[in-house]
């Protein structure tokens, strides 16, 4: 039975060591929700005290039931210059946090430097 973990074991190492040094160097603070209670929100812990960066695609948790994967940091390529989707947290729960709403229904960019809301008590600035 040793000699299948070994074997195993193994297996992933190889695996692992496979995977595009680029890829696996992509880093981000960004976790897409797939599951739970934010499933299909996109969060960035830029900012956030504790936080680590993680590899794109890996999986990651806000540790309050909502699970998901690392994504790229938002970049407003797609959007107007000067708009984001971006809300850095300055005051309330989330103070210091930034939330990007990139993918959340009803949500439309605001230009950056403007007041921006999560609706629960916290508030900040496009950014």
């Amino acid at each position: 039975m040793r000699l299948f973990w070994l074997f195993w074991a193994g297996c992933i190492l190889a695996i692992g060591l496979a995977i595009s040094s680029a890829w696996a160097q992509a880093t981000t603070m960004t976790c897409h929700f797939l599951t739970g209670p934010r499933a299909g929100q996109t969060q960035s812990y830029y900012g956030v005290p504790g936080v680590s960066p993680i590899v794109i695609g890996s999986p990651c948790t806000d540790l309050l039931l909502s699970f998901g994967i690392g994504v790229a940091d938002g970049t407003s390529s797609y959007l107007a210059p000067g708009m984001t989707l971006t809300c850095q947290f300055t005051s309330g729960p989330r103070a210091g946090q930034a939330q990007n709403y990139a993918g959340v229904a009803g949500v439309s960019p605001i230009p950056i430097g403007s007041p921006c809301s999560d609706l629960q008590g916290s508030n900040g600035y496009g950014r």
